[in-house]
């Protein structure tokens, strides 16, 4: 039976911009940094998170350019709107999407270094 979610990929062109992004930017901590031939296997957490981002680069047997800088999917959740969507902003974070109001909490879209888009949403 399936239990939880223990990875999702986001395609990147750059594993150690990547990285630098994901954790100095965003705070996560990096759990992993294998080779196994021509993959490289990074997978990155938020603190308080269980669900690991792997970065999936070239040589990842699915890995494509056409799929770097794409919306990846992911939704991050965060605490406060107001101090959050600022850090990202004095942290130089693109966004596609400004913060706005929803029913399920302050949303904004931003990208990582690649351009992929990532939902963040802070209650």
């Amino acid at each position: 039976m399936v239990t939880e979610i223990k990875s999702v990929c986001i395609y990147v062109s750059d594993v150690d911009r990547a990285i630098g992004f994901y954790t100095r930017t965003l705070g996560f901590e990096k759990l992993s940094d294998a080779r196994q031939g021509a993959i490289r296997w990074v997978e990155l957490r938020p603190p308080r998170g269980e669900t690991v981002i792997a970065l999936a680069s070239e040589g990842f047997p699915v890995w494509s350019p056409e799929k770097v800088g794409q919306f990846s999917g992911v939704t991050l959740a965060a605490d406060d709107p107001d101090e959050t969507f600022a850090a990202l902003r004095s942290a130089g974070v693109r966004f596609q999407l400004e913060p706005e109001a929803t029913a399920w909490g302050h949303q904004a879209v931003i990208e990582d270094p690649d351009g992929n888009a990532i939902v963040v949403v802070a209650a």
